[in-house]
């Protein structure tokens, strides 16, 4: 009988361990899920900008392949 309680405290003391690790599996992932929230609302204001200047310098890229391409 003791070597039942003895095998059951050991599985108790894994059980425990296992719940404290799913426990900062779950804060960790909140707090990552949160920087990605932060991250997807930053790039959504600056998505429109960062295309727009994009757009430019693609424009004058062209106009300047199309100018050395008539000379």
């Amino acid at each position: 009988m003791e070597d039942i309680n003895n095998r059951l405290e050991k599985l108790e003391k894994r059980v425990e361990m296992i719940v404290e690790m799913l426990e900062r599996i779950e804060t960790n992932t909140k707090k990552m899920s949160e920087h990605i929230d932060f991250v997807d609302g930053v790039y959504e204001n600056v998505k429109s900008p960062m295309e727009w200047i994009c757009n430019k310098i693609n424009l004058i890229d062209y106009r300047d392949k199309k100018y050395l391409e008539e000379k």
